[in-house]
């Protein structure tokens, strides 16, 4: 066994499917290695824990990253490689989660790398690899993480071929029922029904070519009447979509890499804070100080990363008066930098919706001091 890397070899996987009760062996395996205080060199262990592990030591891993990614970065980017080794849909999904849920740069890399390579050892695409890893049994973790999946996927703009869409979400245990809490376009907008089938606005069936390419709708990407009448049909159902897809203002840019409408608005730091947070907003960068100067929302699917500005604070954080700054928008670059990105090469469904997020929060600060 190599202790110097969490990834298994082929002996490792070939040898590993003959211990007697693995799943066991493996979760006392990690176990052990976090309170030996995860210790680094013998991340070798993690190897095996890969091969043997399954839902309690991905469980356990979880939470080590939870508790610890801000201070054991080595380790908990060695958690990420087992996990991407271990042949389990929840596994898979925690890899590909690290990057919107955990905010140290270092450990989306990794994770970055990891789900890549995984997907190409399976012959897909990291897109095909999130579809394809959806565990089959619905629980509040997985809903949480789906639905902010398809969020991004509107935001981004991703397609799907017609049979993957079908196989992996409609027909999918899970996706399904998040599915049809979507209204979906295809050349024209339609829904799928509880039984499978595809209605338009007007209830008529929906019979699309096996060539279609499908994307989740937005007020960005339809028409005013098709906006208008979806949002009526919705109301009359009584249906909640996952998330609003219709109504919310467009942004036509006024500048090339910014948005300024908000700059200066005053709010407590706390409620920018929470605000931010419930929009899906990470922490930046740590600065000197140290201190921090701005929330980050990251789109990994594009490798493009939402930043809201503001006058600053210092860490611990204190509940001072804070100014509001500019939305930009940053490209990650293949050797982990980041360059700025014109605001009209930016998507138009995530322009939009992340200039919602911005008068949201500014919208806070105008009500605590009107």
């Amino acid at each position: 066994m190599n202790n110097k890397t969490p990834e298994p070899n082929a002996i490792i996987r070939s040898y590993g499917g003959l211990i007697a009760g693995q799943e066991d062996f493996g979760f006392f395996l990690l176990d052990r290695w976090i309170a030996r205080g995860a210790a680094i060199g013998l991340k070798g262990l993690l190897a095996v824990v890969a091969v043997c592990g399954g839902e309690r030591s991905i469980a356990l891993a979880e939470q080590h990253l939870h508790d610890w990614y801000g201070v054991r970065a080595a380790q908990s980017k060695a958690l990420i490689g087992m996990l991407a080794w271990t042949d389990h849909p929840a596994a898979t999904q925690l890899v590909l989660s690290v990057g919107t849920r955990f905010r140290t740069k270092s450990l989306q890399e990794e994770a970055a790398r990891q789900a890549a390579a995984l997907a190409v050892r399976k012959g897909w695409t990291t897109d095909e690899l999130a579809d394809r890893s959806v565990p089959l049994e619905p629980d509040k973790k997985t809903l949480e993480l789906q639905t902010a999946r398809l969020y991004e996927a509107m935001c981004t703009g991703r397609t799907w071929t017609y049979q993957d869409w079908q196989v992996h979400l409609n027909q999918h245990p899970v996706m399904g029922r998040l599915t049809q809490r979507l209204v979906w376009k295809a050349g024209q907008a339609f829904r799928p029904l509880d039984d499978g089938r595809l209605v338009d606005v007007d209830d008529d069936l929906v019979d699309l070519p096996a060539d279609a390419r499908i994307s989740i709708a937005h007020t960005s990407v339809v028409d005013e009447e098709t906006r208008s009448r979806w949002q009526h049909y919705l109301a009359d159902y009584g249906i909640s979509t996952l998330f609003q897809q219709f109504g919310k203002e467009l942004y036509r840019p006024a500048s090339d890499y910014q948005v300024t409408e908000f700059d200066g608005i005053r709010l407590l730091a706390f409620a920018l804070r929470s605000t931010a947070r419930k929009l899906g907003y990470l922490r930046g960068q740590t600065l000197d100080g140290p201190s921090f100067d701005e929330y980050v929302k990251p789109f990994p699917s594009i490798g493009l990363t939402a930043v809201i500005s503001f006058s600053g604070n210092e860490l611990p954080e204190e509940n001072r008066t804070v100014g509001l700054g500019s939305l930009t928008f940053r490209q990650t670059a293949p050797d982990g930098g980041a360059t700025p990105v014109r605001l009209g090469d930016v998507p138009p469904v995530l322009l939009a919706e992340t200039y919602d997020d911005l008068r949201v929060i500014a919208g806070s600060g105008r009500r605590l001091f009107k």
